[in-house]
């Protein structure tokens, strides 16, 4: 399985969002446009479907590789309705699968007929979490073989880092955060709120992707400091 560093995934997203600005316009302002660069740059489907059986409980999304789909759950329309940020993350999630981790080559030969629709734990998924899964699953002598094959397909934490990562990238591309935040006072919160809003992506997942580009620091005290420096310079006054 291949290792993406932060670089890697900044590049490849910068050239993904590039070829489409290349072919349909640029993206001067945000939300970028996620559904249409997965149906126009990548020639996916995006497609809603009740996705159910041992182990999708906490599955937002999933790809049906052979017929180029990105499945949306159905059952969690309640959790998007409240949180459409979510959503767009998990299209990205979901297509960081696609542009990173699927061999093309194998598209025409699935490996197990009927267990085309792998489900992709998502980031908000715990590892106790999983291996309850996985517990309740072996247990089960009749799913435990095919289980054991498809097993290789559930995110690890590697994959899941890579790909969570590729979403917010893509989502918040670090030219348009830049262009966005200047002379913006990102340590107030309601401007946090406000630009977590026009990117339409959740509070949580801008956080992370400001930190990431340290930009910002938020303490354990949920204050927001320029950085991680400040934070610390500043309680060693006390």
């Amino acid at each position: 399985m291949k290792f993406y560093r932060n670089k890697d995934i900044e590049q490849i997203t910068s050239i993904r969002l590039a070829e489409y600005q290349d072919k349909y316009g640029d993206i001067g302002v945000p939300p970028v446009p996620i559904e249409l660069i997965i149906e126009n740059l990548f020639d996916l489907h995006i497609v809603w479907e009740e996705i159910g059986g041992i182990g999708t409980d906490s599955t937002f999304g999933a790809l049906r590789k052979v017929n180029r789909e990105i499945l949306i759950n159905e059952h969690k329309k309640h959790l998007f309705d409240e949180k459409p940020g979510l959503l767009r993350f998990t299209f990205g999630h979901e297509l960081g699968h696609w542009d990173l981790f699927v061999d093309k080559s194998t598209l025409d030969h699935p490996r197990f007929e009927g267990f085309d629709i792998v489900p992709h734990f998502s980031y908000r998924d715990t590892i106790k979490g999983k291996i309850e899964i996985i517990k309740e699953i072996i247990s089960n002598p009749e799913y435990r073989q095919k289980y054991l094959e498809l097993q290789k397909h559930f995110d690890t934490p590697t994959v899941a880092s890579a790909v969570n990562r590729y979403s917010s990238a893509l989502l918040m591309p670090k030219a348009l955060i830049l262009k966005y935040c200047n002379s913006l006072d990102l340590k107030n919160w309601p401007n946090l709120y406000k630009m977590a809003e026009d990117f339409e992506v959740t509070i949580s997942a801008l956080t992370v992707r400001l930190q990431r580009l340290n930009m910002i620091y938020i303490s354990n005290e949920n204050t927001i400091h320029a950085s991680r420096e400040e934070y610390y310079g500043q309680t060693s006054l006390f």
